[in-house]
């Protein structure tokens, strides 16, 4: 898993993202830093005493909602694997570090202007 952690690793993600796709076909994703989603990971066992109904999601089955940043060349730039599969992706978003990140740009631009 890589992590962005410097200013540069951060443009040069930026720069890919907004670089996507050259040539005639070219679709370019300016300002974007990466892509996300959540995905259900079966559990196929839950010993877990009585909270076991929190981990059946909406289709019926015990799962882990996972969510996952992916950057321009396929790269996990986050990971949350900690929610049960009941949880939905607003929240696990709303509680990620992502999330806490980008709130904090926007409460202190001046802060963040170096990771333009």
């Amino acid at each position: 898993m890589k992590f962005l952690n410097s200013v540069v690793a951060r443009r040069e993600n930026r720069r890919l993202f907004r670089d996507l796709g050259q040539g005639s076909g070219a679709i370019g994703l300016p300002g974007v830093d990466g892509a996300i989603d959540c995905t259900h990971v079966r559990l196929m066992c839950t010993r877990l005493n009585d909270i076991n109904e929190i981990f059946r999601n909406r289709k019926g089955y015990f799962s882990l909602n996972v969510q996952a940043v992916v950057g321009p060349r396929m790269e996990f730039l986050d990971l949350v694997p900690e929610w049960p599969g009941n949880a939905y992706d607003s929240r696990i978003f709303q509680n990620s570090r992502v999330h806490m990140r980008y709130v904090e740009r926007l409460q202190f631009p001046s802060m963040f202007q170096q990771f333009r």
